[in-house]
Order: C-alpha cells, then sequence, then structure tokens
C-alpha cells in the first residue's frame, strides 16, 4: 500500500469506525508495521479499489462558505448531529425498558433521515447555488477507498483548471474559455457530488 492510499484509507477508517482500537496508532503516520495494522482493522469492511490517481494536487477555496444560507444549513447539520448524539446516550437512562429504547431508535431513524436530507441540500447548494427543501438523491458511483480517491483526484482537477483559466483563458478564443469553464463547473458539481457521498458513509 502507497503512503497516498494509507493516508485516505486512514480518513476512511475514522469516518466508519472512529473508536477501533487501532486507529490512533495508525494515524501516528504511514509505516510497514501500521499498514499490517491498517489492513486488519478495515479487513472484511472495504477492499482495496484501484482507481486513476489524481493529476494534480492543491487545497481547493470554495466561495460558498461565507454564505449565510450555507452557514445556516451547517449549523442546521450541527444542530442534527447533536440531537443524534443526545438520543443515543440516552439509552443508558433506560437500558431495562424495551418500550423507552424501541421510541429513542425511533427518534435517530428520523433524525438520521433529517441529516441525510441536510447532506443533499448542501451537495445542491454547493453545486448550483439553489437552495431546495427536497434536494434530488446523489447517484453513488464510487465507495470506500475509491471514493477519497475520486475526491482528491477531482480536487485536483478543480485547481488545475481555475489556475488555466485564469492564467491562459485570455490567450483563447471565446469557445475554448467557454467550455474551460463548463469543464470547471462539472468538476465543482462533481466535488460537492463527491462531499456528500463521504459524509453519508460517516453516518
Amino acid at each position: 500500500m502507497e503512503e497516498e492510499d494509507y493516508l485516505i484509507s486512514v480518513d476512511m477508517l475514522a469516518r466508519i469506525e472512529p473508536s477501533h482500537p487501532l486507529l490512533p496508532t495508525c494515524q501516528e503516520g504511514y509505516s510497514k508495521i501500521n499498514v499490517i495494522y491498517l489492513r486488519s482493522a478495515l479487513a472484511g469492511r472495504v477492499n482495496e479499489v484501484k482507481v486513476a490517481r489524481p493529476q494534480v494536487h492543491g487545497d481547493v477555496a470554495e466561495a460558498w462558505v461565507d454564505d449565510q444560507e450555507f452557514i445556516d444549513l451547517t449549523q442546521q447539520k450541527s444542530a442534527l448531529f447533536g440531537r443524534r448524539f443526545n438520543l443515543s446516550n440516552e439509552f443508558h437512562d433506560h437500558p431495562t425498558d424495551p418500550v423507552a429504547c424501541a421510541n429513542i431508535s425511533d427518534e435517530i431513524r428520523r433524525v438520521q433521515n433529517k441529516i441525510k436530507k441536510v447532506f443533499r441540500q448542501i451537495a445542491h447548494y454547493k453545486a448550483t447555488g439553489e437552495l431546495l427543501d427536497e434536494a434530488p438523491q446523489v447517484e453513488r458511483e464510487y465507495e470506500g477507498l475509491a471514493l477519497g480517491r475520486r475526491y482528491r483526484t477531482v480536487q485536483g482537477n478543480i485547481l488545475y483548471w481555475k489556475n488555466k483559466i485564469k492564467n491562459d483563458a485570455a490567450t483563447v478564443d471565446d469557445f475554448t474559455s467557454q467550455q474551460w469553464d463548463k469543464t470547471l463547473k462539472n468538476y465543482e458539481r462533481e466535488l460537492a457530488s463527491l462531499r456528500t457521498q463521504i459524509d453519508e458513509e460517516s453516518l
């Protein structure tokens, strides 16, 4: 396992099983022994999937992070996660009451559905700038390690096209410039979709 795959896989383990006893050791860094520990931790959960390598690396700056509608959505998401956490703790108050536990489970499922709805709203808003009460379901194309790799690839592609448009758009004709803008927007929409899929994997 190469170091990049290792780091993606550690992130994935942290999402799908944050309390795994081997996670702290794996998070210490890439080494031969930690690769063995990581593969053991992921055994039976995910498979190593070989996909294309990222073309470019780098962070992508998102303009919507300061938008009030986006801030409201993220605050709503945080409140729902807090509600789910508090409900989970309520099981300890009723260890021998099956009716109370069933009611708590039902409420957790309702909160979980609301969380998924907010994730879809956020993804749609990032991609289009439009806030919908019922955003469309995200179509899943990647899972596990492949999902993490694709996310990094798309991040790199966005950075590449942003730099290309910034540096070279003035030297080409309008049609080519429009095609570059279209390519960038397509990658930005895909990134929002992938981010939602990553978030939903951690639920």
